[in-house]
């Protein structure tokens, strides 16, 4: 699994700013947190956001949001020139000391994805949410958290003390 070919910036669209992480889920949509974007949605079906993937960038044509689940669905306009990879999903909700891994974005405007290593501490269960043991910076909200290759939940950077994982079973 290449990561530079799955995860993509997400920033402002007449700002340039960066706004968090996210990740393909089919060719030209990419799942995010609705947090890292609900600022800079005009209206769903023109959003002032733009996604920016290995030197090129495509405004969003559509924004879907999850009504309950911190998640929003980005559709670009139009497609990249290269087909990005899709990451497996994995059908299990990761146990308490599990390794997890992170690809994402800092708050930069260099293109330098990183690659975090955190361990699940807990399980929120009234939220259906995993609890990170150490916090993430805000521009990795949106990544996917992956176990073996397999996307196995979304970080949510809550705050500076706290990270949560919205699994992919929720």
């Amino acid at each position: 699994m290449n990561r530079r070919l799955c995860v993509v910036q997400i920033v402002g669209r007449y700002s340039d700013e960066f706004l968090g992480s996210g990740f393909f889920v089919a060719p030209g949509r990419v799942l995010t947190c609705r947090h890292v974007v609900e600022e800079h949605v005009g209206s769903v079906d023109s959003p002032d956001i733009v996604l920016r993937w290995l030197g090129e960038d495509r405004l969003v044509g559509e924004c879907t949001y999850h009504t309950s689940r911190d998640a929003a669905l980005l559709t670009a306009a139009k497609r990249f020139s290269i087909e990005p990879e899709i990451i497996e999903w994995a059908r299990f909700t990761p146990a308490e000391g599990r390794r997890v891994e992170i690809s994402g974005f800092n708050k930069s405007k260099v293109y330098d994805l990183e690659h975090l290593v955190r361990f699940i501490r807990g399980y929120a269960s009234r939220f259906d949410l995993c609890v990170l043991d150490q916090p993430v910076l805000p521009g990795f909200s949106g990544s996917p958290a992956h176990i073996d290759g397999r996307v196995v939940g979304m970080v949510v950077a809550a705050d500076e003390d706290r990270t949560f994982l919205i699994p992919s079973t929720a």
